[in-house]
């Protein structure tokens, strides 16, 4: 059985998604690297150990961790769903942000938890 995740990845075209595939030193649009910021060229050899593992899936945003789908439902309402979620135009509201480690990943992540951001996430893992 396939499993889903939903991510989003900045416009390649904007300030921060060339900052981020910047510090991984990878550009998933192009595929090919990209030059790290100065100020990471003292250690390249730990640099590329510390983002090896990151740098397979490129700068991103797990919106929805990977899933299996209900048996009942099928990949084409899955697609469909999303599409009329993104076409709803939410508000997403501010969060201070913090760096933490997950799973061996540096993720950004609230300070403190949103239940306006989490709700999303509980109706959507229940079945």
């Amino acid at each position: 059985m396939p499993r889903y995740a939903i991510y989003f990845v900045p416009p390649a075209d904007t300030e921060f998604f060339r900052f981020g595939s910047a510090v991984l030193g990878y550009d998933c649009y192009t595929g090919g690297g990209n030059r790290r910021p100065a100020i990471l060229d003292a250690e390249p050899e730990l640099w590329d150990r510390l983002t090896a593992e990151p740098r397979r899936y490129g700068f991103h945003a797990t919106l929805k961790a990977p899933f299996d789908l209900a048996p009942s439902c099928r990949e084409a309402q899955l697609v469909s769903a999303l599409h009329s979620f993104a076409g709803l135009g939410h508000a997403i509201p501010a969060l201070t942000p913090a760096v933490q480690m997950l799973s061996g990943f540096a993720a950004i992540v609230p300070v403190v938890a949103s239940p306006a951001i989490d709700i999303w996430s509980i109706r959507t893992t229940r079945r």
